[in-house]
């Protein structure tokens, strides 16, 4: 349920937000995620490496391609980052329209959305891109002749700003991508290439 949003109040969007989180804890059994939004000009950033010198980047690749042979990998690659939306789904099914820009105290800004998307295809550490709804993606160290298996995006719920149904602005809980799973379903005997999944 979207709540109203008085552009003139002075009060941080975090107290607002605050405010309607508690109310909403009261009203809604979801498990509603708080941080997952951030209003800037610019698009924050992920958290990077400070410049390190040559011989410490060859001790740190040497550690690295050392522990790279014996640590665990996920199933299903995933990468997180900061994103914008223009419409999400709430609790209720209904889709939403979500403000990709939002006015405060004069300065127009974006509202982003930090979201966990399943690596795509052609997708890498460097140069991460999202799996596409076209793309069907298998899960890594799955035994092919046994089972199916693809890489799926699992939503979470948490708060953004949206444009309600009367023309105002206002804070409504939303679905968005927060985490990147396996499903699996056992291939039929004889032929056939249904997909039940499960986890």
């Amino acid at each position: 349920m979207a709540k109203d949003f008085d552009l003139t109040e002075r009060r941080p969007f975090d107290d607002q937000l605050a405010s309607v989180y508690d109310h909403d804890l009261m009203s809604m059994d979801l498990p509603i995620r708080k941080g997952l939004v951030r209003f800037a000009i610019e698009k924050p950033q992920r958290k990077r490496s400070a410049p390190r010198s040559s011989r410490v980047r060859s001790l740190a690749n040497f550690v690295r391609k050392r522990a790279d042979s014996t640590k665990s990998r996920e199933v299903c690659p995933s990468f997180s980052d900061w994103v914008t939306r223009t419409e999400a789904e709430d609790p209720y099914g209904n889709r939403v329209t979500v403000l990709e820009h939002v006015p405060i105290n004069g300065t127009l800004v974006r509202q982003y959305f930090y979201e966990t998307f399943c690596h795509g295809i052609e997708s890498t550490e460097e140069n991460p891109r999202p799996l596409e709804k076209s793309q069907h993606r298998e899960c890594l160290a799955i035994d092919k002749g046994q089972w199916n298996s693809r890489c799926r995006e699992n939503y979470i719920w948490t708060y953004g700003k949206v444009l309600k149904e009367d023309g105002k602005l206002g804070w409504s809980v939303i679905a968005i991508r927060g985490s990147c799973s396996c499903g699996v379903s056992r291939k039929p005997h004889k032929g056939g290439n249904s997909f039940d999944e499960s986890e």
